[in-house]
Parts: structure tokens; sequence; C-alpha cells
């Protein structure tokens, strides 16, 4: 990638609300050792309706709190992508694999990262929110996997 490809790249994503430590994580995660293009490359070549559609889950998983710091923020990014491409998809033998092939790690790691983050996310949002939301679409709180997956889904 040039560097002005590159500058401009950085100030399309600045523009479009992306903070600058997004777009660092953005940057580092789609220069992959092994070569393979991930979402993230896809990203960098301009595909503007992913890069709306990572803003929006980015947005919704701001406002509930969860830590970017946490694998499973970035894992659920990814899964949240793909559910929204097929909500029938099967979590355990898609899904998660899909996820896992991307980051370079097993889809019980990912599953238990986005489980993890939604658990940490959801001990600290205020109901409010939650309700403003969801509504009492929740069972439980935390909400399974599954359940958080189709209920961003709907928001978005």
């Amino acid at each position: 990638m040039g560097i002005n490809v590159f500058t401009a790249t950085v100030r399309r994503l600045q523009a479009e609300g992306m903070d600058n430590l997004d777009i660092m994580q953005l940057m580092l995660e789609a220069l992959k050792e092994d070569g393979k293009p991930s979402i993230k490359t896809r990203v960098l070549e301009k595909d503007d309706e992913v890069v709306d559609e990572e803003l929006k889950i980015r947005g919704v998983l701001t406002e509930f709190g969860f830590a970017k710091n946490l694998k499973g923020y970035r894992y659920l990014i990814v899964a949240i992508m793909l559910y929204r491409k097929d909500p029938d998809i099967s979590l355990t033998t898609d899904l998660y694999p899909t996820v896992a092939k991307q980051f370079n790690t097993t889809s019980q790691r990912v599953e238990r990262a986005c489980r993890h983050s939604i658990g940490k996310a959801f001990e600290t949002c205020p109901a409010s929110i939650v309700k403003a939301y969801f509504g009492n679409s929740f069972e439980s709180v935390p909400p399974t996997n599954s359940q958080f997956f189709a209920a961003v889904a709907d928001i978005l």
C-alpha cells in the first residue's frame, strides 16, 4: 500500500468517526504475516460497505462499554458481520471456526472470548442502555453469544 493510499484511508476513516486507536488496530491487523487477505485488508481496500458496517458495530459495542483491549471485542466485530450476512449460520460449526481462522486461534477460544467480553460489558453497562436497545428481550443477563449476535443484528 503506497503512502498516499495509506494517508487517504486514514483520513477517510477519521472522517467517518473512527478514533485513532481503532484505526491503528485496524492497520496492524491488516498487516498479517501470512499474507492472507482478511476482513481488515478488505476495509483498507476502500470497501465502504464493510467500513460502514464495522463502524456501526463498533458504535454499538462502544455504547455498551465493551473493553477494546479484550480479544473478544475484535472477535465480536467479525462474528457479528458474519452473522448479519447469514443469520442461519451455525455458531459452533461455521461462525466460530471462520473467526478463529482469521485470527489464527481456535474456535473454543473465540467462543470463550466473546462470552467473556459480553459478560464484562453487561456487568458495567447501565440497565437503561440495555433496556433502550433491547427492551426485555434477554431472559438472562448477560445474554448468550447467539442472543447477543441476533439482537445486535436486529438493531443494525
